[in-house]
């Protein structure tokens, strides 16, 4: 198959899959997967479907996990309102230049949440939390294109009740224009199901079955040659909802970056900071996240380095 033909193909499968979100899907199980986790995420609204950044590929392409130059170690932690906290950590590595791959851990939960009975006397800790565990693989395809996807375990625990379910997420990126401009599109959450039993606990219940909505997802990006400046632009749709975002990141003597994002589900801002000694890089970075509708907003911290 010749590289247009690659192409059409890839568009082709993403444009029907995207008209199958009408779908019937289940409730909003595995959102904590759709919140902001790095401060990446934060500053620029989520709109990093064609950021060519590896850090956070496994959360939106999983085809940039290929722009790793060779190995990386990155952790987040993110403070949301009603005393929620949401935890990351991720890692990738280029195996040949031509192919990589990655693991990411992603952990939601609330805490000191007293369980009581109907007279109002404590028994116990009620454990509300949500994990996720995602393997990321990327394969260049032809010059400057790269394909990749995500097989995740994703788990969900409400009131002492578990749930989990396995499916996956697949992506490709293109970029083109002497690298200036890049094109991005995902399909997330294929057959994500989580299966619910509240029998064991309870001592009688019924069974249910919920599904991760299937998401589909694109977005570009431009990366002037001669201007430390990335501007990116996504939209992204489901069975309940479709969100746009727009954002700009641009480079201080490439030590700093300033961003800022906007997009149909709030606003964001942030800054990082890195530096290099020999073969060694660090990041380090604070984002901040205003949902709409949400007065408190999310604060984000992230860091990262490489080899």
């Amino acid at each position: 198959m010749t590289g247009k033909g690659f192409i059409f193909s890839l568009a082709a499968i993403l444009a029907i899959s995207s008209a199958t979100l009408s779908a019937t899907i289940g409730g909003q199980t595995g959102a904590f997967l759709r919140l902001p986790l790095s401060y990446d995420d934060a500053r620029l609204a989520y709109t990093y479907i064609a950021s060519c950044k590896p850090q956070t590929a496994f959360l939106y392409n999983p085809s940039e996990i290929l722009n790793t130059e060779n190995l990386f170690f990155s952790g987040h932690t993110s403070l949301l309102s009603l005393e929620r906290r949401l935890f990351g950590f991720s890692t990738g590595y280029n195996i040949r230049g031509d192919a990589a791959v990655g693991l990411a851990l992603v952990s939601a939960g609330v805490s000191d949440v007293d369980e009581r009975t109907r007279s109002g006397v404590k028994i116990g800790e009620v454990q509300n939390g949500e994990f996720a565990c995602i393997f990321t693989f990327s394969k260049k395809v032809i010059r400057d294109m790269a394909i990749g996807g995500n097989m995740k375990y994703v788990q969900s625990s409400i009131e002492n009740v578990t749930a989990y379910g396995v499916g996956f997420d697949i992506g490709f990126y293109y970029r083109f224009l002497k690298q200036q401009l890049a094109f991005g599109a995902v399909l997330k959450n294929i057959d994500v199901k989580q299966s619910w039993d509240s029998s064991p606990y309870y001592g009688r219940g019924i069974c249910s079955t919920e599904s991760l909505p299937l998401t589909a997802a694109a977005g570009v990006g431009l990366f002037p040659k001669d201007i430390p400046l990335s501007i990116l632009f996504n939209v992204e749709g489901n069975s309940y909802c479709f969100n746009w975002g727009g954002g700009v990141e641009y480079s201080l003597f490439d030590m700093v970056s300033l961003g800022a994002g906007y997009s149909s589900r709030g606003f964001g801002t942030g800054i990082g900071a890195k530096t290099s000694f020999g073969r060694f890089s660090g990041e380090v970075g604070y984002g901040y996240f205003q949902r709409k509708n949400d007065p408190e907003g999310s604060h984000i911290l992230s860091f990262s380095f490489g080899l």
